[in-house]
């Protein structure tokens, strides 16, 4: 992945033993191509629903996103 562009390795400055890496220009534009086509499929997805089911995911998406934070909390504490 680093002679592909894809992740830069380097050094922390504070602490030579650790390895940072970060994404590359490469990564970086993957990443956004993945992010596009993502999103060009779940636009597809929900423009192929009636009005009525589009408007009850808007009005669950909030309570789903409580749901993603409290798992995000139950994972973190083991």
């Amino acid at each position: 992945m680093i002679t592909s562009g894809l992740v830069e390795r380097g050094t922390d400055s504070r602490d030579r033993r650790v390895a940072v890496v970060a994404l590359g220009d490469a990564g970086r534009g993957q990443l956004a191509a993945w992010n596009d086509a993502h999103h060009r499929r779940i636009t597809a997805a929900l423009e192929a629903l009636a009005p009525t089911e589009r408007s009850s995911i808007d009005h669950a998406l909030p309570a789903l996103a409580q749901l993603a934070e409290q798992l995000a909390v139950v994972a973190h504490r083991g």
